[in-house]
């Protein structure tokens, strides 16, 4: 199929796969780089784009000078190529090869379902996109193999499988180090899906990533980071005029599997997960826009997930008075944060942050004193501006931190620290097959990066720095012992973007210095990230 196809179906540009927007992806990147300088809404924070929204906003950037205005359509499908059968509009997604090599050590750069490790890894994706009047489906399937050389694990105290599972809390995050010592593939349904949208509404069925928040670097609750799950989602198509402002949301509901290393290893290994994504921007502030997520998740319930555990995000947030944990909802893992992002129409300037809090409160009062309970932060700014040769610079700054100094529980009866996206009784955490849906780096750690990126008619270029503070406890040591040799690293990341006909070929070089690796002073190690990606015929 990905040859024989080639002759008789005409060509035509695109960006990432050509069909859906991918979250993170460089599509939608360059369009909200580009909404900073002009008055239209591009709506990133609840990320995969709609159908409506993504026709509206690939229409606008066709017809409006700027950079990469040849690589747009005014067909929301912009796929590599189309065909009329039938009524049904069939057309080929572009299909890409990848490769990534780490030196030393596997580092997570929300790259979805693929999971990079020590040594070489390759990637191939493929599909076509499908519609049919009102409904529209994407097949686009990821298959991966990944050398997965070994490397010397942080010691978590276990044996066996779960020996490369989280370092600090493997019994309660499936978080893996390392997916086994061995080579390692999969084939994943990615970005798939099938919706329909009429009347205001999007729903469907999805396996695709999603990216909730402002966030570029660090989204806290949904990230591309673990890629997607199965899920069923319902929201608004585009966003509905509620006359005191603009209101767009997403409700999901589906199934999260854990890894092979996870600490369950028998009995009910997936979970069900809902959640629910809201923004609301006033009449009169184009430029304001606050929100809110919201995600429950359970063992996977006996006889199936009920409507009411479908619609448990926006029942109450207070557990009950006391503050043991008799008076928290131990079957329930729950998660939610708060946001806002300003951006002035056509200023050229964007600034966000996002909190989010883990678990129940046990009062209202304990909410109201102790509102950053087991909480993390992201803040960003960015600025953008259009050069006198015509290309379109970004300069951004985004930090992170969820440290565990301020995971304060005694009250609760745990006396080490204690970090979000784990807990008690579904004890796989806020994850999807090991990986953290939200962000890695702010797992118990925090990070920070400076970027720019210069968008010219040929392509991209990328250039940024970041520190993340990895690791800063680990068992063996007791709750405060390794502090003070904290895992720290530092990195630079040159990325290369071009374009050459149909085609995108892109360039990565990222060396990066590990200092006090698993919390041994003055055990510092070297790791060199290449990447090289092509995309398109």
């Amino acid at each position: 199929m990905l040859f024989a196809s080639v002759p008789a179906w005409a060509q035509s540009r695109a960006l990432d796969l050509g069909g859906a927007a991918l979250p993170g992806g460089e599509e939608i990147s360059y369009l909200r780089a580009l909404g900073l300088l002009d008055t239209t809404y591009v709506p990133v924070v609840i990320q995969p784009f709609t159908r409506a929204s993504q026709q509206r906003l690939r229409a606008w950037a066709a017809g409006r000078a700027n950079p990469w205005r040849d690589r747009f359509t005014t067909d929301s499908i912009g796929a590599q190529s189309q065909r009329e059968i039938g009524g049904t509009t069939v057309a080929l997604l572009r299909p890409q090869l990848g490769m990534v090599y780490h030196s030393a050590l596997p580092l997570s750069r929300n790259d979805g379902v693929v999971w990079a490790g020590r040594g070489a890894t390759v990637t191939a994706q493929y599909g076509a996109v499908l519609r049919w009047r009102a409904i529209d489906a994407q097949i686009a399937p990821v298959v991966f193999r990944a050398q997965n050389a070994p490397f010397a694990l942080a010691p978590n105290g276990r044996t066996g499988r779960v020996a490369f599972n989280d370092s600090r809390f493997p019994n309660r995050l499936d978080n893996v180090q390392a997916f086994g010592d061995e080579s390692y593939s999969r084939l994943d349904a990615a970005e798939s899906f099938v919706r329909i949208e009429a009347r205001g509404i999007s729903a469907g069925f999805s396996s695709a990533s999603m990216s909730w928040g402002p966030g570029r670097e660090y989204p806290l609750t949904m990230s591309p980071n673990a890629g997607g799950f199965a899920h069923a989602f319902v929201g608004t198509s585009n966003p509905w005029n509620m006359w005191i402002g603009r209101v767009s949301g997403r409700l999901i509901a589906g199934r999260v599997e854990q890894s092979d290393y996870s600490s369950v290893q028998s009995g009910t290994l997936h979970r069900f997960t809902s959640g629910v994504v809201g923004s609301f921007v006033p009449r009169g502030l184009r430029g304001f826009e606050i929100g809110a997520t919201r995600v429950m998740q359970v063992t996977w319930p006996e006889g199936g997930p009920t409507l009411s555990q479908v619609l448990r995000p926006f029942q109450g947030v207070v557990s009950g008075e006391g503050s043991g944990f008799a008076n928290n909802q131990n079957t329930e893992n729950q998660f939610a944060s708060i946001f806002a992002r300003i951006s002035p129409p056509a200023s050229g300037l964007e600034v966000f942050a996002e909190i989010t809090r883990d678990d129940f409160t046990g009062s209202l009062r304990s909410l109201v004193a102790k509102p950053d309970d087991i909480a993390l932060l992201t803040v960003g700014i960015s600025r953008a501006h259009l050069s006198a040769s015509g290309s379109l610079n970004l300069f951004r700054l985004e930090l992170t931190n969820g440290e565990l100094s301020h995971h304060e529980r005694g009250q609760r009866g745990i006396g080490q620290p204690y970090y979000t996206y784990g807990h008690h009784l579904t004890v796989q955490g806020l994850t999807s097959r090991g990986q953290i849906l939200g962000s890695p780096v702010a797992a118990g750690g925090s990070g920070g990066t400076v970027a720019w990126d210069r968008y010219e008619a040929k392509g991209r270029t990328s250039v940024s720095i970041e520190r993340q503070l990895r690791l800063d406890w680990l068992p063996a040591l007791g709750a405060t012992g390794g502090t003070t040799n904290a895992e720290t690293l530092y990195g630079f990341r040159y990325e290369r973007l071009r374009f050459i006909g149909n085609r995108e070929w892109s360039f990565t070089f990222a060396p990066s210095r590990i200092l006090n690796r698993n919390l041994e002073r003055g055990n510092d190690l070297w790791n060199l990230e290449l990447a090289a990606r092509w995309r398109g015929w």
